[in-house]
């Protein structure tokens, strides 16, 4: 809340120091562009890509995490069923066993959620620099003053909405490399 209060002050100085330049600044004309970052990377052909592999990936740790599962369950049922009439030794290794199952079960468990986490930041990682650097270039090349970025935008108008262009640069780009 403190951040939109700070933010909307920021913009009534800029407001303020727009008017008191008087028309000289008035009419210069400005060059402004908009691009929606958070859709250009959810549409891009490697996000859609990486996706299909994240899916294929976590199927594949499922079913090793799943076989893990069942040996927990089987020494569990077993120390349920038989526990009684297990002699005390006995008892206490199928405990262990049980507890270490359990141990490499949860370990596997966190292990695999990592490796997915770090596959996905990555992924979007070089989806962010490449659409940043085709920002850039636009920007750059067409003569832009100013290219935002973000969802706070109310508004934008079409002209100035570069989204689909950043989009098709970006799958193209991809397709290339």
């Amino acid at each position: 809340m403190q951040r939109g209060k700070r933010a909307v002050a920021r913009l009534g100085v800029l407001v303020a120091a727009a008017l008191l330049m008087g028309p000289a600044a008035a009419a210069t004309d400005y060059k402004i562009g908009y691009v929606n970052v958070q859709r250009v990377v959810q549409q891009s052909e490697e996000a859609q890509k990486a996706k299909g592999q994240l899916k294929k990936e976590v199927k594949e740790r499922k079913a090793e995490l799943e076989g893990k599962r069942k040996k927990v369950n089987e020494l569990q049922k077993k120390l349920e069923k038989q526990g009684s009439l297990m002699s005390e030794e006995q008892k206490k290794k199928t405990q262990r066993q049980l507890e270490e199952a359990t141990r490499e079960f949860r370990r596997l468990q966190r292990k695999a959620q990592q490796d997915l986490d770090t596959q996905k930041n990555q992924v979007l990682q070089d989806i962010y620099d490449d659409v940043s650097q085709i920002v850039s270039r636009i920007g750059e090349e067409e003569d832009y003053d100013l290219i935002l970025t973000g969802s706070s935008a109310i508004y934008v108008s079409e002209p100035i909405n570069l989204t689909e262009q950043v989009l098709t640069e970006l799958n193209n780009s991809q397709g290339d490399g």
